[in-house]
């Protein structure tokens, strides 16, 4: 067991439950917001996409929200902004809960939960992939690498061979290692290469299922817009923003930006940026976000935010993942600067 594991499950044991939040408030006020991607049950031996990005089951989900509810005040979207533009005082504890990328289990999982149990939340979506028929590019090409019976693949546009053993889990290592290759280089050369391999191993596709990474549709984002869950920008394709050219960065910004807004038919004034990390976003990407009028951008870079926020277009956020115990989820919350994974 990890060292921060032992920590926080000696803190969970010893300490009630009301004591690590409140410890947490005492020196500073902060927003804490917190950054899921999927809800989700599992079995990990037949998925055929990235585990990674399955944030947390439905139950530890559950439990989640109820610890917020009970300990935090979860805060909306609106809240926030009204902090930033109006000065609008927020309470004591502020959360903010968000998703990205827009996987249809934001729906069939976090939504029930999140509205029984009022509390907000905002999942930032790519616009391109909504109500994709097969899914986001990222698990597009985990799905095709995990099936390939390839022992190697020469990847053109990187310039690189690259080691694919048998096991599922030194897959996902290929996979994150390409991944990590692709964000590096121009959009353009990543978009030949998504395309390539999706004409290359066309008959492939055939046998992945893509029902377990499916997209969110228009009607339930709109039904989930009714309630508890508010939306905002994660671009048109997910791309890593400094890859870009000028004219495809804006249109990447302002697309998305209209198409939420004429489908919801209110305001969008917030985005995350894709991936998110520090290599994913500069103060460039910044000016091109405030002139394409949007109030709040959201990182991906991990932390906690003090109040007065310094800066409001690069906050941080805290990463749930599934494999983290109860203990470790409320120490965390509490102590994130000793806690923080990333």
């Amino acid at each position: 067991m990890r060292k921060k594991e032992i920590l926080a499950t000696i803190l969970d044991r010893l300490l009630p439950d009301s004591i690590l939040p409140a410890i947490s408030s005492i020196c500073t006020q902060k927003l804490t917001v917190l950054a899921y991607h999927r809800i989700a049950d599992i079995d990990k031996a037949s998925y055929q996409f990235d585990d990674e990005l399955i944030s947390a089951s439905i139950n530890d989900f559950e439990f989640q929200v109820k610890y917020i509810n009970k300990h935090y005040n979860p805060i909306s979207m609106e809240q926030l902004i009204n902090h930033i533009n109006d000065r609008a005082e927020l309470p004591t504890r502020p959360l903010l809960i968000t998703f990205d990328d827009g996987f249809d289990d934001n729906f069939h999982a976090a939504f029930p939960i999140l509205k029984k149990h009022n509390v907000p939340a905002t999942i930032f979506i790519s616009t391109g992939f909504i109500e994709a028929i097969d899914t986001i590019w990222f698990d597009q090409l985990t799905a095709l690498i995990l099936a390939m019976n390839e022992q190697s693949i020469y990847l053109d546009e990187l310039n690189k061979t690259y080691q694919l053993k048998n096991d599922k889990r030194s897959r996902y290592g290929a996979v994150a290692e390409i991944l990590y290759d692709i964000k590096r280089i121009p959009d353009k050369d990543r978009l030949a290469l998504i395309t390539r391999l999706n004409d290359e191993f066309s008959l492939l596709k055939n046998k992945i299922n893509y029902q377990q990474s499916k997209m969110l549709t228009w009607d339930q984002i709109r039904e989930m817009n009714k309630s508890v869950i508010s939306f905002g920008s994660h671009t048109v394709n997910h791309p890593i923003l400094t890859r870009l050219d000028e004219k495809s960065l804006n249109a990447e910004l302002l697309e998305s930006k209209s198409t939420i807004e004429l489908e919801l038919n209110t305001e969008i004034l917030s985005i995350s940026y894709p991936d998110g990390n520090s290599e994913a976003f500069s103060s460039h990407i910044i000016e091109r976000v405030k002139d394409a009028k949007y109030d709040v951008g959201f990182s991906y870079i991990a932390g906690i935010n003090p109040i007065p926020l310094k800066n409001h277009f690069s906050i941080k956020r805290l990463h749930i993942e599934y494999y983290m115990s109860r203990s470790h989820f409320k120490a965390l919350l509490s102590l994130p600067r000793i806690f923080c994974e990333h």
